[in-house]
């Protein structure tokens, strides 16, 4: 994770609380071929990991940069997070809550980075879920970390689609 800049304004993560936000597991056989990081976008957005993958040109790894922007496209706020701007505050204080989603990239091996989504005190790596255990982040360190918001008119989104 990168450490930023500490600057005057302070984020209100509050802000960046979901209060609705759907997972779409996709369960067929052939969706874990398409890689972490089609599988974290779709279980976010709804879309098809196969759709996802061809946008990324069936790279077999995916980039920041498709990533935020494919959320982006798709009706999703995203926040790099970096340690300065979660630090940025004079009291010790909680700053997250079981409302903040977040999707993040992390070293999972000698260079193999893998994309899961963190929601409450639930990991969520190629659909598979698990509690964040206290070790999560020592033994796979985060590269990256985004806050992810949907924007209201997500769910209008989804339903134009089916």
């Amino acid at each position: 994770m990168k450490l930023g800049k500490y600057k005057k304004k302070q984020i209100d993560f509050t802000k960046w609380q979901n209060l609705s936000l759907t997972l779409h597991f996709d369960l067929t056989s052939y969706a874990l071929h398409y890689g972490c990081g089609p599988c974290a976008l779709s279980l976010l957005t709804g879309i098809p990991v196969s759709i996802i993958s061809k946008q990324n040109r069936f790279l077999s790894s995916t980039s920041d940069a498709f990533v935020v922007n494919f959320l982006r496209r798709n009706g999703f706020s995203v926040l790099e997070l970096d340690a300065a701007k979660i630090t940025n505050f004079e009291q010790i204080t909680n700053k997250f809550t079981e409302r903040n989603v977040f999707l993040v990239s992390q070293l999972f091996s000698r260079q193999q980075g893998s994309w899961a989504v963190i929601m409450g005190e639930y990991h969520i790596h190629n659909y598979s879920i698990e509690i964040l255990s206290s070790k999560e982040f020592l033994e796979r360190p985060v590269l990256t970390a985004y806050l992810i918001k949907a924007k209201k008119d997500w769910v209008k989104k989804i339903k134009k689609r089916t």
